[in-house]
């Protein structure tokens, strides 16, 4: 058996000294991890040519893992496929139930050979953090696994898993809490502990060595598989097939055949709601050749080149990239890749169980769902060899949920809003404005993940023990022990007046955090674009809000508004808005000593030091450009460059500006849309006018783009030349404007950023982290980002000055929507 593991390359396959499979992967790492990851590299290649090894490892697969594997036929389920025969390669029969201990106990043996004692880990579904754990039990290592705080809930069996063979498990609390996070907080781990810790990889992404290394240890999977089928049938596959996330199941099925020219080599990788949803990790379907990772691959991005957030509904697939092999194989055409859906796997996995007894995966599912459909096409002389990469145990929870198998309601997750993903973002793009990317994953996509945010959150304590204290007698009683507790208890009636730029993200931030807090709720949304609040409460009064809690008051003019904060029967007022408008309903929320939320303008510092990133920076400034049309108050708007870095930055900005498309937000390929009227586009130009009689230079844009006829279109702006006190430079312009101002040491620097009215969110770029993190605390303002305009969505979002009163987002969300009570006693 130790040859199924390091045989030749299929011709054409072998990656180069540097890690590619033609243009796809490399090692794209910070520098820290170069060493460790040529340590790998070097010590996988003498492991492989070293007997003692592979005997090592051949003993292993064999007696621990339980290899061979079976080969297993099920026609009861081919009678679905259009008669085709249907073998099942059997990884799911391995110790701890899947593939994964392939790989594990390859690399676990090579953590041991190179002398280290502690292994790190990332996982979705679990599976390959239950092999891992397995194998550093088994070999006596230090074990820390990372895993999304998403899944972690809906893979709670494999956490219990983990943790029962000694792992750390670690949830990721960023980002999306899914795998891709869990990745990112792995790779942090390895630079700060390199010397005495593995990453052990779990899939054939990452930076080289870990692709091929990855593949090879899985090679095992077709071998056996190419084997046992002929002895089986006389004959091979029409099909391989396998489902594709990062690709390991895959390419471990797949590289037996790649020789035969007759079999297909099929990857059914997830569509989620659909591709055109913009709800999938279909990565081959929809993705764009990027970098992520430390490699570079397919990979799920927006118009910027940002990483999108993927979706599936299993927990081991929603990935928004693929192994670099996979890449290759899709661009010469050897290889096949299918988008299958939530649905279409989960009827798949319902009728495997139900024909064979044989309860997948819902990863292989997927596979499943995509060999239904090939039997189809081949009808009954078909053979179709699916690799059945892991067994269903883990996932019972979630398709419970799914097929509605729990006797009562509670347990079942109403998801009204996903199922109408497509529509709510066409509305959201239509009457706001936003590019379709934009209403998929940051409006209606960040919506979704609000409400999934504090339907947990509404489970969060809402009772805390206080330390005792020790009082003396005296006018207010008798010495004693005296015990408390802080009890948050809902306001009452909430007021939550939303602004146009985010008709789904903005609401459902205040919603939802008021209703895991037990308030009622008046909703008064922009009313340029409120219909798709009125989806949002007709879906929230579907999954089962009572009628009467949540409401919506429409109106263009002043007194709907008026009206709905002045009420006597309102307790508390959430604002998003202009920092005018929110004056004004501070004023009244003051009569009536109402409880206020405000989140109001700003106009964002960045600072640009002289050892910064320039390409980083530029990057993140020019969001300002594209995202929402500048219509977004968090934007860099105020770019501080040291004068040493002005003209190159100033050149870099109107470049990134010039190369964006302005059009018609339904094409695809645009980037910036139209803002929200006739009158805010008259507003901006205003400005730029204003900015050119006090002095300002154009650099680029400022004029109306010719297309699209209809529409409110204003082009990419950059003012260079501004000084501290233009009204351009202090006042927020809410559009795609950008103005630079040079400053000549750090203190300038800083006293230029705080030299304003507002202070919601600056940002800091440079080299030097410890500086930056010196000249954030510095900063007035809500929150600092450090060399990003990305944001943590537990972090306290809110502003100083007249950016807003409170804090919002995450815990301190609840709290904002809660007041909070003591409850005293004696000991």
């Amino acid at each position: 058996m130790t040859s199924e593991f390091f045989i030749p390359d299929p011709e054409g396959l072998t990656p180069s000294a540097e890690g590619y499979f033609g243009a796809y992967g490399g090692k794209f790492i910070p520098e820290a991890l170069v060493a460790a990851v040529d340590e790998v590299a070097v010590e996988y290649d003498k492991a492989k040519s070293d007997p003692e090894f592979a005997a090592q490892l051949n003993e292993l697969m064999v007696n621990y893992t339980g290899r061979p594997s079976a080969l297993t036929e099920v026609p009861r389920f081919a009678e679905h496929a259009g008669g085709a025969r249907v073998f099942l390669k059997r990884e799911d029969l391995n110790h701890t139930g899947s593939h994964k201990i392939n790989n594990v106990l390859g690399q676990a043996l090579l953590t041991k050979r190179m002398g280290k004692t502690r292994v790190i880990a990332e996982t979705g579904a679990g599976q390959h953090g239950v092999a891992t754990a397995t194998a550093c039990a088994l070999f006596g290592l230090d074990c820390t696994i990372y895993m999304g705080e998403i899944d972690t809930e809906r893979q709670a069996l494999n956490v219990a898993r983990m943790r029962m063979l000694g792992a750390e498990v670690i949830a990721v609390k960023s980002g999306s809490r899914t795998l891709k996070d869990a990745i990112n907080e792995a790779f942090r781990d390895w630079v700060a502990n390199v010397d005495r810790t593995h990453y052990l990889f779990g899939t054939v992404a990452g930076p080289h060595p870990f692709p091929a290394m990855v593949r090879d240890f899985h090679r095992v999977i077709g071998v056996e598989a190419r084997r046992q089928l002929l002895e089986r049938t006389g004959r091979l596959p029409d099909a391989a097939v396998a489902c594709v996330g990062g690709g390991s199941n895959a390419i471990g099925l797949f590289h037996a055949f790649i020789p035969d020219a007759g079999v297909r080599l099929v990857g059914c990788e997830p569509a989620g709601h659909g591709v055109e949803t913009g709800e999938h990790a279909a990565t081959l379907t929809a993705g764009e050749p990027g970098i992520l990772h430390g490699s570079r691959s397919y990979v799920l991005q927006d118009d910027e080149g940002q990483i999108t957030e993927p979706y599936s509904i299993s927990a081991g697939l929603d990935y928004p990239g693929i192994g670099p092999e996979h890449s290759y194989l899709k661009d010469i055409g050897r290889g096949e890749y299918r988008a299958v859906t939530d649905d279409a796997a989960m009827q798949a996995l319902r009728l495997l169980s139900r024909t064979e007894g044989i309860i997948p995966a819902i990863e292989s599912a997927h596979a499943l769902a995509g060999a239904l459909d090939l039997g189809k096409e081949l009808g009954k002389d078909g053979l179709i060899l699916v690799n059945l990469s892991g067994r269903g145990d883990k996932d019972m929870d979630t398709a419970a949920r799914y097929f509605g198998l729990y006797d009562t309601d509670a347990a079942v997750e109403a998801d009204i809003v996903r199922r109408d993903f497509a529509a709510h973002a066409e509305i959201a793009r239509r009457e706001s404005g936003a590019t379709a990317s934009t209403a998929r994953g940051m409006q209606v996509g960040v919506g979704i993940a609000r409400f999934r945010r504090y339907a947990k959150g509404a489970l969060e304590p809402v009772e805390e023990a206080v330390p005792p204290q020790v009082n003396e007698a005296g006018p207010m009683g008798r010495a004693g022990i005296f015990g408390a507790l802080a009890v948050r208890q809902p306001v009452g009636v909430v007021t939550c007046v939303t602004s146009y730029n985010n008709p789904w993200a903005n609401p459902a931030g205040k919603i939802a955090p008021a209703l895991a807090m037990g308030n009622t709720v008046v909703v008064k949304p922009a009313p340029q674009d409120p219909l798709s609040v009125y989806r949002m409460a007709a879906a929230l009064a579907e999954a089962g809000v009572p009628p009467g809690v949540v409401n919506v008051v429409t109106g263009s003019g002043a007194a709907a508004g008026e009206a709905a904060v002045d009420s006597p029967d309102v307790d508390m007022v959430s604002f998003t808005g202009s920092t005018a408008v929110g004056q004004r309903i501070a004023e009244v929320c003051g009569r009536g000593m109402k409880r206020q939320l405000m989140e109001l303008g700003g106009k964002g510092a960045a600072l640009v030091l002289a050892d910064a990133d320039l390409g980083s920076a530029v990057a993140g400034i020019g969001t300002t450009f594209s995202f929402y049309s500048g219509q977004i108050c968090t934007a860099p708007t105020r770019v501080l460059v040291h004068r040493s870095r002005y003209d190159e930055l100033v050149a870099g900005l109107a470049a990134y500006a010039d190369a964006l498309t302005v059009g018609d937000p339904a094409d695809r390929a645009t980037v910036v849309g139209p803002v929200i009227s006739a009158a805010h586009r008259d507003r901006v130009e205003a400005y730029v006018e204003l900015g050119r009689k006090e002095g300002a230079r154009v650099v680029t844009g400022g004029a109306r783009p010719d297309r699209p006829a209809r529409g409110f279109y204003v082009a990419p702006t950059l003012l260079a030349g501004c000084t501290p006190d233009m009204r351009v430079v202090r006042e927020e312009i809410f559009g795609p404007v950008v103005v630079v101002v040079p400053f000549d040491d750090e203190e300038e620097g800083v006293a230029l950023a705080n030299d304003s009215d507002y202070g919601l969110i600056d940002y800091v770029w440079s080299a030097d982290v410890a500086r930056a993190f010196r000249i954030a605390r510095r900063l007035r303002s809500g929150g600092v980002g450090v060399n990003t305009v990305g944001r943590n969505m537990e972090a306290p979002f809110g502003g100083f000055r007249k950016s807003g009163v409170g804090r919002d987002v995450g815990s301190y969300a609840l709290h904002a929507y809660s007041e909070t009570q003591a409850i005293v006693w004696p000991g």
